[in-house]
C-alpha cells in the first residue's frame, strides 16, 4: 500500500515526542527517588542513556515485526 520508506519516516516521527518525554518521566522518579549524585551532567547522562535505551528498543520492535509477513 506505502512504500517502505515514507512510512518508516512517519512512524518515527510519531513516536518520536513518546521516546523522549517517557524517559524523561522515568529520570524524574527513579533518578531522584534513588538518591543518585545531583549534578546536572550526571542527570543529563542518565536521561540519555535512556532515551537511547528507548530509541533501540523501538527499532528492535521494527525490525522483529519486519520479520513477519502480515495477512
Amino acid at each position: 500500500m506505502y512504500n517502505v520508506g515514507p512510512y518508516f519516516m512517519a512512524k518515527t516521527l510519531a513516536d518520536g515526542p513518546v521516546l523522549f518525554f517517557t524517559p524523561l518521566l522515568v529520570t524524574v522518579m527513579v533518578y531522584f527517588g534513588v538518591n543518585l549524585h545531583r549534578s546536572f551532567d550526571s542527570i543529563a547522562f542518565f536521561y540519555l542513556a535512556l532515551v537511547n535505551i528507548a530509541w533501540t528498543a523501538s527499532s528492535l520492535g521494527y525490525l522483529l515485526s519486519s520479520c513477519f509477513e502480515s495477512e
